[in-house]
């Protein structure tokens, strides 16, 4: 079973930073939340791959992609 808690980025995460903790987790998701770690969104391995697709920056935030 996998720690959820390596799935946590924050709003401003970039698409790269995003992708690195997507490999380190292994989920296939990464949780965007809050300070008090709310849950905001999510990012999935498909929503990554299709940012690129359309040519977005790795540094790109995550809540703008």
């Amino acid at each position: 079973m996998k720690q959820w808690e390596t799935a946590l980025v924050r709003p401003g995460t970039t698409l790269e930073q995003a992708i690195k903790v997507l490999d380190r987790a292994a989920l296939r998701i990464v949780l965007v939340v809050d300070i008090q770690q709310k849950l905001l969104g999510t990012m999935t391995d498909g929503d990554l791959r299709r940012a690129l697709i359309k040519h977005q920056s790795l540094d790109t935030a995550v809540e703008k992609s």
